[in-house]
C-alpha cells in the first residue's frame, strides 16, 4: 500500500485547506523523510487524516454522529482525502461531516464518505461499513492492523513489539507474503507425527519379539555341534556315494557315445555319395577361389570410382550455380548501394531545402497569422466598443426624451387633481373617525348577540335543571343494585378463601413451582443414568470377552514362538545337511577317477575297497525339505504378525472401554450425587433405578402445582371481581355527588342569566347614542372638503378610493422630481459618448488597413511555400525521407548478407570439389592397380577362364 496524494479541511489545529502531494517533489525523490515540528504544530493531525480518509476513525480522538472532537473549533465542516495505490491500481477513499444550518453550533449531521477507483472513476462503495470492508479486502489491513504496522503514532511503536506472538506473526506473514512458510511448516508437523506413529508402532513390533537366554543359546550351540558331526559322517558318506554314481554315468555316456559316432559314419558315407557332383564341381571352383579376393577389389574400385565421378558432376553443377547467384546478387549489391546513395543525396538535399527556405517561411507564416489574428480579436474588440457605445448613445437619447415627456404628464395631472394635495391631512382624520364608528356599532351589534346568547343560555339551564332532577330518581335504584353486587362478590372470595389468605396460597404457590423446576430434570437425569449404566455394563462385558481374547492370543502367540523356534532348528539341521551333501558331490569327480591299483589324489592309497559301493547321491529330497521349511517359517511370521496386531487391537480397545468405564464412573457418580440432593430438596426417598415411582412422584407433583395454580386464578378472579364492583359503587357515590353539585350550579346559572338579562338591555340603549353622534361628526368634515359621503357599507371602498388618490398624487410628485433628474443626467452624458464614437471610427479604420497588408503578406509567403514544398509538412516529409532512406539501408544490408552467405558456400563448395578431383584420381590409380592385379592373378591361374564370365561361373 502507497499513499500517494492526501488533501484535509479544519482537522484538529490546522484550520482551512491543505493539501500533501507525495508524488511530487520533493517526496519523489526522498525516500524516506520526517514529519517534524513543535508541539501543536500539526504533526500527528496528517496521520489523523490519513486515518479518517481510511477508515473514519483516529487512533486518540472520537468521531460519531453525537461527538467529533477532530473538527477545528468555531467550524462547521471537516473533510479528508486520501488516494492511495495497491498493487499498482490507485484508489481514492474520502470522508467529510458538517454542522446543521453550515453554523459552528448547528447539530452534526452524518458522515459522507465514498470509495472510488482513480482512473475510471468508478464508485464502489458510499456506506461506511461497506467502505470499510472494502478498504480491508483491497489493503489487506484494518484499523487495528493499520494502526499496528503502517501507522505507528505518538509512541504506539510498542503496541506492534508488545503484540501477542500470534497476532504479530499473522500480521508479518501478510504484510511480507510468507503464508507458504506456515503452511510448510504445518506440513512438516503432520509429516513428524506421521513418522513418529510409524516409529511407536515399529517400536511396539520390536518389543513383541523375544531374545534368547544364554542357557538356551548354550543349549543350541551344543545341538549345533552335535549336528555337524553327523554332518561330516553324512558328507564323507554322500562323496562316496557320489564317486560311485559318477563312474557310472560316465560309462554310460560312454556307450552311447561309441553308438552315435558308428551312426555318425554310416550317414557319412551315404552324404558322401550323394554330394559327388558337387565335389567336382567344388574342384573346379578351387581355382577360382584363389582370384576372389584380386576381383573383389577390383569390383568395389570399379563401383567406389563410378559413385565419387557422379559426385563430381553434380558438385560441379552446384558450383556453376553458386557462382551465377554470386553474380546475380552482385549486381543486386551494386544496385541497392546507387539507390541508398541517391536517398542519402535526397534526403540532404531535402534537409537543406527545409532548414534554410521552408522553415523560415514557416515560421514567418506563423508569425504573420499571429498578428493577423491580433488584429483580427483588436478589430473584434472595437466592433464590440463601437456597437455598444452606438447602443448608449440610442439608449441616453431615448431616456432624455422620455423623461421630458414624463415631467409634462405630471405637471398635467397636479394642476388637475389639486384638492388631492389635501388629503394627506384629512384622510388620517376621516379613518380614525370611521373606526371609532365601526368599533362603536361592533360594540351595540355585540351586546345585542350578547342578549341572544344569555338567552339561550337561560334556557338550556331551565332544561338541565329538569333533566338533572329526572336523573337523581334514577340513580336511588342503581346504588342499590351495586351494593348488592358488592356484598355478593365479597361472599365468593371468602368460600374461595376457607381461611387462607391470598399471600400464603402464593406463597404456597411458589414454593411448589420451585419445587418443580427441581422435579421437571428428575425423568432426564434418569434416563440419562440408566442409559449410561446399560452402556457401562454392555462395556463391562466387552472389556470380559476382550481380557478372554487376549488370553487366547497370548496363548496363540507362545504356540507359535515355539513352533517357529522347533522349525528354525530343523531348517538350521537340513542347512547343514544340505551343506554336507553339496560338498559331498564336489568329490565325485575324483571319485570317477578312481581305478583298481592305482593311487587316489587325495589320500594317496591304491585300495579302494568301496569304489563298486559309491553311487550318485541325490539332493531333491533335502532341497525340497528346506523350501517347505522356510516357506513354514515364513508363514508362522507372518501368523505372529497377525497375531501381534490383533494384540495391539484387542489392547487398545480395552484401553478405550477402560477410559470410557472411568467416565462413565464420574457421571454415575455425578448423577448419583445430584440425584441425592434433589431427594433432600424434595424432602423425598426416591431411588434413582425406580422409573416407575419417579413418574408417580413427578405426576403427583404436577397435579399439585396445577391445584394450587387452579386455586390462586379463580381467588384473583373472584377477588378482580369484588374489586370492579367496590371500584363501581365508588364512582356511582361519586357521581351522585357530581350530580347534586351540577344541580346547584345550574340553579345558580339561571340566577345569573336573569341578572345579566337586565344589564346588556341598558348598556344596548347607551351605546346606540355615541354611535349617532360619531356619524354626525363625520359628515359635517366630508361635507366641508367638497367631498361627498357614500352610504356606511361603502365606507371601506370609498376609503380604499382616497387611499389611492393620495398614493397617485404622491407618485406623480416623485416621478416628476425623477424624471427632471434624468433628463439632467442623460443630457450631459451624450457629449462625450458623441465623441468617443468619432475616435472609434478612425481606430477601426487602421485597424482594417493593417489586417488587409498582414493578409497580402502572408498570402504572399504561403504561395511561395506552396511553389517550394506544396501542402506537405516538415514532420511527415522527414519521416517519409527517414523511411525510403530506412528502407533503402534494409535492402543493401539484406543483399550484403546474402551476397556473404553465398560467396561463404561458393568457397565451401570449391574447396569440396578440389577434394573430391583429388579422391577421384587416387581412386582412379586404385582402380588401376587392381585390374592389373585381377588380370596378373588370371593369367597365373592353373586355370584358364574365357573371360569374366567364365569365372563368375565357377
Amino acid at each position: 500500500m502507497k499513499i500517494k496524494r492526501l488533501s484535509f479541511k479544519n482537522i484538529n489545529s490546522l484550520k482551512g485547506e491543505w493539501q500533501l502531494n507525495f508524488d511530487q517533489e520533493p517526496f519523489l525523490s526522498n525516500g524516506l523523510f520526517a514529519i517534524t515540528g513543535p508541539t501543536g504544530a500539526g504533526k500527528t493531525t496528517i496521520l489523523d487524516a490519513i486515518c479518517l480518509a481510511l477508515y473514519h476513525e483516529t487512533p486518540r480522538l472520537a468521531i460519531s454522529k453525537s461527538q467529533n472532537e477532530v473538527m477545528t473549533r468555531n467550524t462547521a465542516e471537516c473533510a479528508a482525502e486520501v488516494e492511495f495505490e495497491v498493487q499498482g491500481k490507485s484508489y481514492r477513499a474520502s470522508w467529510s461531516q458538517r454542522r446543521a444550518k453550515n453554523s459552528p453550533l448547528g447539530n452534526l449531521q452524518e458522515m459522507k464518505v465514498e470509495l472510488a477507483e482513480v482512473v475510471s472513476g468508478n464508485i464502489l462503495a458510499s456506506q461506511v461499513k461497506l467502505k470499510k470492508q472494502l478498504v480491508a479486502e483491497i489493503t489487506g489491513l484494518d484499523f487495528s492492523r493499520f494502526r499496528k504496522s503502517m501507522l505507528l503514532s505518538q509512541g504506539e511503536f510498542a503496541a506492534f513489539l508488545n503484540a501477542p506472538a500470534n497476532d504479530r506473526a499473522e500480521l508479518l506473514e501478510e504484510l511480507t507474503g510468507t503464508e507458504i512458510y506456515g503452511q510448510i511448516s504445518q506440513a512438516v508437523f503432520e509429516s513428524h507425527n506421521l513418522a513418529k506413529a510409524e516409529l511407536d508402532k515399529l517400536r511396539a513390533k520390536a518389543d513383541g519379539v523375544n531374545l534368547l537366554s544364554d542357557e538356551q543359546r548354550a543349549e543350541i550351540v551344543g545341538e549345533q555341534a552335535g549336528v555337524e558331526t553327523l554332518v561330516t559322517d553324512l558328507t564323507q558318506q554322500q562323496a562316496s556315494l557320489q564317486q560311485q554314481k559318477q563312474w557310472r554315468e560316465q560309462l554310460e555316456k560312454a556307450q552311447v557315445g561309441v553308438t552315435e559316432a558308428q551312426t555318425s559314419l554310416a550317414n557319412a558315407e551315404q552324404e558322401t555319395t550323394a554330394q559327388q557332383p558337387a565335389l567336382e564341381r567344388l574342384a573346379q571352383a578351387e581355382p577360382a577361389e584363389a582370384l576372389r579376393l584380386p576381383f573383389t577389389h577390383l569390383s568395389q574400385a570399379n563401383t567406389k570410382l563410378a559413385e565419387l565421378e557422379q559426385k563430381q558432376q553434380a558438385l560441379q553443377a552446384s558450383v556453376i550455380s553458386a557462382q551465377t547467384a554470386v553474380a546475380d546478387n552482385q549486381l543486386k549489391l551494386h544496385s541497392s548501394q546507387a539507390q541508398l546513395d541517391t536517398s542519402k543525396q535526397q534526403s540532404q538535399a531535402q534537409e537543406i531545402l527545409i532548414n534554410e527556405q521552408i522553415m523560415p517561411l514557416d515560421n514567418e507564416c506563423a508569425q504573420l497569422t499571429k498578428e493577423q489574428l491580433q488584429c483580427q480579436s483588436q478589430q473584434q474588440q472595437q466592433n464590440s466598443e463601437l456597437q455598444t457605445t452606438q447602443q448608449s448613445l440610442a439608449a441616453l437619447t431615448q431616456t432624455a426624451e422620455t423623461a421630458k415627456t414624463t415631467v409634462n404628464a405630471c405637471k398635467t395631472y397636479q394642476q388637475q387633481h389639486a384638492q388631492d394635495a389635501q388629503l394627506s391631512m384629512r384622510l388620517p382624520l376621516w379613518q380614525s373617525q370611521i373606526q371609532q364608528c365601526n368599533q362603536q356599532q361592533a360594540n351595540v351589534v355585540t351586546l345585542q348577540q350578547q342578549v341572544v346568547t344569555n338567552q339561550q343560555s337561560l334556557q338550556q339551564s331551565l332544561t338541565a335543571q329538569q333533566r338533572l332532577t329526572n336523573n337523581v330518581a334514577a340513580n336511588t335504584e342503581r346504588e342499590q343494585s351495586m351494593t348488592d353486587a358488592v356484598n355478593q362478590a365479597q361472599q365468593q372470595v371468602s368460600d374461595l378463601l376457607v381461611g387462607d389468605d391470598l399471600a400464603e396460597l402464593e406463597q404456597a404457590f411458589n414454593q411448589q413451582s420451585r419445587l418443580q423446576g427441581i422435579v421437571e430434570p428428575l425423568s432426564g437425569l434418569q434416563q440419562r443414568y440408566l442409559t449410561e449404566s446399560q452402556e457401562f455394563e454392555a462395556n463391562q462385558a466387552s472389556m470380559v470377552t476382550l481380557e478372554q481374547q487376549l488370553v487366547g492370543i497370548n496363548v496363540e502367540i507362545t504356540a507359535k514362538r515355539e513352533l517357529f523356534k522347533t522349525k528354525k532348528n530343523e531348517l538350521n539341521d537340513v542347512q547343514r545337511l544340505l551343506e554336507q551333501e553339496q560338498k559331498i558331490a564336489s568329490l565325485e569327480v575324483l571319485r570317477s577317477q578312481l581305478e583298481v591299483g592305482q593311487a587316489c589324489q587325495l589320500c594317496g592309497s591304491t585300495e579302494h575297497p568301496l569304489i563298486a559301493e559309491y553311487q550318485h547321491i541325490a539332493d531333491s529330497l533335502t532341497v525340497q525339505r528346506k523350501t517347505q521349511l522356510e516357506l513354514n517359517l515364513k508363514q508362522i511370521e507372518t501368523d505372529g504378525g497377525e497375531l501381534k496386531n490383533r494384540l495391539v487391537e484387542v489392547n487398545t480397545k480395552l484401553e478405550h472401554f477402560n477410559h470410557r468405564n472411568g467416565t462413565l464412573q464420574q457421571q454415575l457418580d455425578s448423577f448419583v450425587a445430584q440425584w441425592q440432593t434433589y431427594n433432600e430438596q424434595l424432602n423425598a426417598n426416591l431411588m434413582i433405578t425406580d422409573s416407575a415411582n419417579t413418574q408417580v412422584f413427578i405426576q403427583q407433583q404436577g397435579m399439585q402445582l396445577a391445584l394450587l395454580s387452579q386455586r390462586i386464578q379463580a381467588l384473583k378472579t373472584a377477588t378482580i371481581q369484588l374489586q370492579h364492583a367496590q371500584q363501581a359503587l365508588a364512582e356511582f357515590d361519586k357521581s351522585s355527588a357530581q350530580l347534586q353539585h351540577q344541580i346547584e350550579l345550574v340553579n345558580r346559572d339561571v340566577k345569573a342569566a336573569r341578572d345579566t338579562e337586565q344589564k346588556l338591555a341598558h348598556e344596548t340603549q347607551q351605546q346606540g347614542v355615541v354611535l349617532t353622534e360619531l356619524q354626525q361628526t363625520l359628515t359635517h368634515s366630508v361635507t366641508e372638503l367638497g367631498l361627498a359621503l357614500p352610504e356606511w357599507s361603502q365606507l371601506d371602498h370609498w376609503l380604499v378610493q382616497c387611499q389611492q388618490a393620495l398614493q397617485t398624487w404622491d407618485q406623480q410628485a416623485q416621478l416628476l422630481q425623477a424624471a427632471n433628474e434624468q433628463y439632467v443626467a442623460a443630457e450631459s452624458q451624450l457629449t462625450p459618448l458623441r465623441e468617443q464614437l468619432t475616435k472609434l471610427g478612425t481606430a477601426i479604420a487602421q485597424t482594417l488597413e493593417t489586417l488587409s497588408s498582414l493578409s497580402d503578406d502572408l498570402t504572399a509567403k504561403q504561395q511561395q511555400r506552396q511553389q517550394l514544398f506544396g501542402q506537405r509538412s516538415v514532420a511527415d516529409a522527414r519521416q517519409a525521407m527517414q523511411q525510403q532512406l530506412t528502407t533503402a539501408e534494409q535492402a543493401h544490408q539484406a543483399c550484403s548478407t546474402q551476397d556473404h552467405t553465398l560467396s561463404n558456400q561458393l568457397y565451401a563448395q570449391q574447396g569440396e570439389l578440389t577434394t573430391l578431383q583429388q579422391g577421384l584420381a587416387q581412386q582412379q590409380q586404385e582402380s588401376s592397380d587392381c585390374l592389373a592385379t585381377w588380370q596378373q592373378a588370371l593369367a597365373a591361374s592353373v586355370t584358364a577362364y574365357r573371360g569374366k564370365t567364365a569365372f563368375i561361373s565357377a
